[in-house]
């Protein structure tokens, strides 16, 4: 059974192919820019954009098993090239704003929604992975201005979100694939524990040792400074779900642990695995 890994150059995609490949699994990995996967010289790479179904043609030829990256386009056309290249099973990468009936969560769950309604229409067997906050959103948020100026600077410090390490969802992904003992399941993954985002800023200063300066900035700010980094259709979402987010402990699950038979990193082992990506700080107060 051979496997494709789509979105290969994600950090998601990255850790499923790592993944299948300790798992000495028949694999093969896709991205729209193929020289920017990291790979071993033996892992088949093929050229795909899951937005231009024709392209995929090669990348899917003889795979019975995707690892599928959210693409909200042209659904019908990528269903037919996958059920022509005769793939059986899909593990489909979503978001846990699926299950969320917010407002400010409806465009995220609708786009997801549509691919999963995609994938069940068309006949495949298949598991929905359904992540709440990654803990790499540090890293796309906050890791320039803790390099920059050894500071972080968020709307609201008391949001409270379960963080979940993007190997935990890899991991996930990879016994679905391979002991196929999730099908029909939709499974909402996330981290250990309940964090506020003024904790989370705090385990990442234990992981660098160094105290990270934590700064209230008003919504208007927040919304400035998130439209150079996101989309301009998630920036309200973003800004309302962690207004939301002071009022509630963050939804918990055991799923990464029933799934894989080890419990879900905490944040702080995430933060002193990366702590290099955020050493390059200015001199500030030890701890």
């Amino acid at each position: 059974m051979r496997i494709l890994v789509t979105g290969a150059t994600g950090s998601v995609g990255r850790a499923v192919l790592e993944g299948l490949l300790a798992e000495h699994a028949p694999v093969r990995a896709s991205s729209r820019d193929p020289q920017r996967i990291t790979a071993p010289p033996h892992v088949e790479l093929a050229t795909g954009d899951l937005n231009e179904p024709e392209t995929m043609a090669s990348a899917l030829e003889g795979v019975s098993a995707v690892f599928l990256y959210a693409q909200g386009k042209k659904l019908p056309e990528l269903m037919t090239e996958m059920k022509r290249a005769g793939v059986e099973f899909v593990v489909f990468l979503s978001t846990i704003d699926a299950t969320n009936e917010h407002a400010y969560a409806q465009h995220n769950r609708r786009r997801h929604l549509a691919v999963e309604e995609a994938i069940a229409m068309a006949g495949f067997r298949y598991t929905f992975l359904r992540p709440g906050a990654f803990a790499t959103n540090a890293l796309r948020f906050w890791r320039d201005s803790i390099i920059a100026e050894n500071a972080v600077r968020i709307p609201f410090p008391e949001a409270q979100q379960a963080p979940i390490d993007e190997r935990d969802i890899a991991a996930v992904a990879v016994r679905a694939l391979l002991a196929r003992n999730q099908d029909g399941q939709s499974l909402v993954l996330t981290g250990p524990e309940s964090l506020t985002q003024r904790l989370q800023v705090e385990c990442i200063g234990k992981a660098v040792g160094r105290l990270i300066r934590l700064e209230t900035i008003q919504e208007d700010q927040a919304r400035a400074w998130l439209g150079n980094i996101i989309p301009p259709a998630y920036v309200d979402l973003l800004v309302a779900q962690w207004r939301d987010e002071v009022r509630v402990p963050a939804c918990v699950t055991d799923n990464v642990e029933r799934v894989t038979g080890r419990p879900a990193t905490p944040y702080r082992v995430w933060a002193e695995r990366n702590a290099h990506t955020f050493r390059r700080v200015a001199a500030s107060e030890s701890l």
